[in-house]
């Protein structure tokens, strides 16, 4: 993180009322609207803070209008970034026939955002990387589940056995493996529990595994 940077970590909220099965949209909906409290509480203490300045943007993912409200309370611009693909253009376009001025706000293309990367750049610290590198383009299979794929125990030993099986080179990312699927996803406990849980990256062909 740049020195410039400030990171301010709200709170957890509390999700233990929902339903063990709710879908991981509702827990990130709802995560969002109950830290508006919270997100209220920062940004009237930026705003006092006499040593630096107040925030002038307020920037969002899709789940982020509802902080809206709060922006305009204190003067400060919302916006929504959003990272999609080429496709999306297919519905954006149609933004401009809409009637009505409301339901035309600002947009502004960024992008592509793509780290191209140079020769100056190494893969220093990361051993799976420069496992990675030694390899043939297109041979390796990248296996991730992403920050909001869960997988049970069981689950876990299936994959494994099936990628040891299959003979082919690849890199594994594993994380904490949890029996509630999305009853855990974002609640606090969670995140402590990945936060004690180190990756175990798989890398080989065959039996080669680190």
């Amino acid at each position: 993180m740049p020195e410039n940077v400030t990171s301010i970590f709200q709170p957890p909220v509390d999700l233990n009322d929902l339903p063990q099965d709710a879908a991981m949209e509702t827990r990130i909906s709802l995560t969002l609207t109950r830290s508006l409290p919270a997100l209220r509480k920062t940004l009237a203490e930026l705003t006092r803070d006499s040593t630096r300045k107040p925030p002038s943007a307020l920037v969002v993912d899709v789940f982020g209008p509802p902080s809206f409200e709060i922006a305009k309370e204190f003067d400060i611009s919302a916006y929504i970034f959003s990272t999609v693909s080429a496709m999306a253009l297919v519905h954006l376009k149609p933004w401009k026939k809409v009637s009505g001025v409301t339901c035309k706000p600002d947009v502004f293309p960024v992008g592509p955002l793509i780290r191209t990367g140079s020769e100056q750049q190494t893969h220093d610290g990361f051993e799976c990387l420069k496992w990675w590198d030694k390899h043939p383009v297109g041979s390796v299979l990248f296996v991730s589940f992403g920050s909001g794929g869960i997988v049970s125990q069981k689950q876990l030993n299936e994959l494994a056995f099936g990628l040891e099986q299959s003979g082919q080179r690849f890199l594994w990312v594993i994380k904490c493996p949890n029996e509630k699927a999305n009853a855990s996803y974002l609640s606090a406990e969670t995140m402590l529990t990945r936060l004690r849980f180190y990756p175990i990256w798989v890398f080989g062909s065959g039996h080669e595994a680190g």
